[in-house]
């Protein structure tokens, strides 16, 4: 018969304090930390993180050229006082405000929001990497969307603004889409 070694609960205690103090001096524990994630976990949060950093500048900056385009066709015309509205916490939405003659074709003035929003997706088309080239789908969709307040200068039928919004709509959920499957595609690669 053979006899188990009986262990010294002493040195068991001193072994496990010293492990627990070596862990919180290295800093390994419990604690999830980011440098701790590793594999698949650590590819899709950054994923995530560059698709919603991308996606915010794309937003914003399409509100400012839309308004934007807005205040040089106003200008242009012959307009004055001319201020871009990006928040405002008595309107909704952003806007662009000037005082214009009379005279001032009003159509050309709701029309010029998509004056510098073509030339920004352009430039999105000819980037080298293939996932950022579908954000032009996304900027002219979020662009119809931008428009539809503009549209109602130029028609009193709510058609127009509705077909504008649905076109938008799958505009970006289409772009969306090709953005992120050919980011998580191409960047698995990396």
């Amino acid at each position: 018969m053979t006899e188990k070694p009986i262990s010294d609960p002493k040195a068991d205690t001193k072994d496990s304090v010293s492990k627990t103090e070596q862990q919180k001096a290295s800093g390994k524990g419990k604690l999830l930390k980011f440098h701790n994630i590793t594999g698949k976990a650590r590819f899709y949060y950054g994923t995530f993180i560059y698709i919603l950093v991308i996606n915010i500048s794309i937003v914003l900056s399409t509100v400012v050229l839309h308004e934007a385009g807005h205040a040089i066709a106003g200008n242009y015309l012959g307009c004055s006082n001319i201020k871009i509205v990006i928040y405002d916490t008595l309107a909704a939405n952003t806007f662009t405000q000037m005082s214009c003659q009379l005279d001032v074709p009003v159509e050309s003035l709701a029309l010029s929001g998509i004056l510098l929003i073509i030339p920004y997706a352009l430039f999105f088309v000819t980037l080298p990497r293939i996932p950022e080239r579908y954000m032009s789908i996304v900027i002219i969709g979020f662009n119809f969307m931008l428009t539809v307040s503009d549209a109602m200068v130029l028609t009193n039928s709510p058609l127009l603004p509705t077909i504008l919004v649905i076109l938008g709509s799958v505009s970006v959920i289409v772009g969306e889409a090709l953005f992120i499957d050919k980011a998580l595609i191409s960047y698995r690669k990396a």
